[in-house]
């Protein structure tokens, strides 16, 4: 047995709460190939509970992918939008961690903790300043990231993203293994341009050797990488 409930607070806060979901209605994933691949494939989230208002999460940098998130039985999530400023808080389990080890293991049935909040506040046409926290707990060990993004609308034609974040991993308490700790910052910017004639698209992603996200979609790490693409089209008059 399972449910689901929504609280609607005013037209503009909506609460919303799980329990024991039932995803076996959802769609199949496109077929993509998942062998040999160097690293993780990407799949879209389908299932009804965390489709609904995930624009709320949504940063330049990928934090927030509820794929990660495999077997919840309960979950509770608030979005909605007070004047200028659009709120986003979700807390889930996943009981899918605990599943993988042996009894014995004093991990064994532990269920991995998600939480997650955003808050951003939108400045004049199309700009906007945000924070986002996710935090990811099992077996004593931790992922937790906090951050600033930024987009900004400059004229017409020139709009610059931005997004740097710090992040805090602990392993799990492995028995007769130490815990080990990584820490580190990343990094997103980007400017656009679109016109008639000229087009721009540069982005800079700088992720350093100790950014983790388990909450998140990060195919690799200590990384620095910068591609611009531009392109000019000339409109002769015959």
């Amino acid at each position: 047995a399972g449910g689901k409930a929504k609280l609607i607070v005013k037209d503009s806060v909506v609460l919303d709460g799980t329990i024991n979901p039932d995803f076996s209605d959802v769609e199949s994933d496109q077929p993509q190939f998942t062998v040999n691949q160097r690293y993780s494939v990407y799949f879209p989230e389908l299932r009804p509970f965390f489709l609904e208002n995930a624009n709320y999460f949504s940063t330049p940098i990928v934090l927030v992918y509820t794929r990660n998130i495999v077997h919840p039985e309960y979950g509770i999530r608030l979005t909605g939008k007070i004047g200028a400023t659009n709120l986003g808080f979700f807390a889930i389990d996943d009981r899918a961690p605990g599943e993988t080890y042996t009894a014995g293991d004093p991990r064994y049935k532990q269920r991995a903790k998600y939480l997650v909040g955003r808050i951003s506040e939108d400045l004049g046409k199309n700009s906007s300043v945000g924070l986002i926290y996710t935090d990811r707990e099992f077996g004593g060990g931790w992922n937790r990231i906090g951050g600033l993004d930024f987009t900004a609308y400059l004229s017409k034609s020139w709009t610059a993203i931005g997004q740097v974040v710090e992040t805090s991993t602990m392993s799990p308490n492995n028995p007769g293994t130490p815990q080990s700790y990584a820490a580190g910052p990343g990094g997103y910017f980007e400017f656009q341009r679109t016109g008639h004639s000229f087009t721009l698209d540069s982005v800079n992603k700088d992720y350093s050797t100790g950014f983790r996200s388990q909450v998140g979609f990060i195919p690799t790490t200590n990384l620095y990488s910068d591609q611009t693409h531009a392109t000019y089209l000339w409109y002769p008059k015959k």
